[in-house]
């Protein structure tokens, strides 16, 4: 099984675009390529071959392709999500849409996830 992160700018309460039938993240708006091509060549270059930039806007890791068993250079790559996330003020996470960082919209998400279900159960 792979896992990946997403970085970009997503509302902790709508992050995920269904308008077509298939779930992708849902951006307000692009990462800046300039945070992103900073933040690549502030760590080691083997970094590259496990993101991408995405044309929507957000650029995705890969932290579990790098060799098996999970070494070194995939908590470089998760390291490489969140600082571009603290470069350019955008947030992160997983493949199932569940927000990591930063903390304000990890504790966004869980509470609107929480309202959502509050509601749901009346």
């Amino acid at each position: 099984m792979f896992h990946h992160d997403y970085v970009g700018h997503f509302d902790p309460c709508d992050a995920m675009e269904k308008s077509d039938g298939l779930l992708r993240p849902k951006t307000s708006r692009p990462i800046s390529p300039e945070a992103y091509q900073h933040t690549l060549e502030r760590f080691d270059p083997r970094v590259s071959e496990f993101v991408e930039f995405c044309a929507d806007g957000w650029v995705i890791c890969d932290w579990t392709r790098p060799p098996y068993p999970r070494n070194a250079m995939s908590k470089t790559v998760r390291d490489f999500a969140r600082t571009l996330a603290e470069n350019d003020r955008a947030v992160v996470m997983t493949e199932m849409f569940i927000i990591w960082f930063p903390g304000w919209a990890k504790q966004r998400q869980e509470e609107h996830w929480a309202q959502m279900a509050r509601e749901r159960s009346h």
